[in-house]
């Protein structure tokens, strides 16, 4: 998702999506650190589990459904001029979204958080350094992917959009039945 819309829409559009997923992770940080226990018991629970699974997989189906049956204007986002401005709410919005319903997001965190504050033992004080640190380094390779899209998208032609578009939209439907299935599997 972070390299289609810096390829169709540029590195403002890549950029703010990033921004998106940020966010969430930030949400994720503050809500693991200090609910650590709380959400341990939470995820304990199957039920909420594949709720999330299940929330988490018709979003990427639906995100992936959208880059596939929706054609864009391909030389426009070449060109870099959309129709109407670049809707940049949406663009953070669908990051958040894509992030924050992903339960592989929760389990990243929880398990750096139980990690480190158990094992490494951690105190208060260092925590906001380190997970500092850690979104920063997020931030560098997500900005990193979102300029080097840039690049490609100087050799890309409306084709090779409409390519990617298919190749993200069906890997996003696949990770989504994936996820679901996993869900009720497990």
């Amino acid at each position: 998702a972070l390299l289609q819309a810096s390829v169709e829409r540029g590195f403002r559009a890549g950029a703010i999506l990033g921004m998106g997923i940020w966010s969430s992770d930030l949400i994720y940080i503050a809500t693991v650190y200090w609910g650590l226990a709380y959400i341990e018991e939470l995820i304990k629970d199957d039920q909420v589990t594949t709720i999330v699974g299940i929330i988490g997989g018709v979003l990427l189906i639906i995100f992936g459904g959208v880059a596939l049956w929706v054609k864009p204007n391909l030389q426009k986002a070449l060109d870099n001029h959309p129709e109407g401005g670049t809707p940049y709410l949406g663009f953070w919005l669908k990051g958040f979204l894509l992030n924050i319903f992903n339960p592989f997001t929760l389990f990243f965190w929880l398990g750096i958080m139980s990690t480190v504050m158990t094992q490494e033992q951690l105190d208060h004080s260092q925590a906001p350094l380190f997970f500092s640190g850690i979104i920063g380094t997020i931030m560098a390779t997500d900005l990193t992917k979102v300029l080097l899209a840039k690049t490609i998208r100087r050799v890309m032609r409306p084709v090779h959009i409409l390519w990617l578009r298919r190749v993200s939209g069906i890997a996003l439907v696949i990770f989504g039945v994936a996820l679901i299935l996993r869900t009720l599997i497990t």
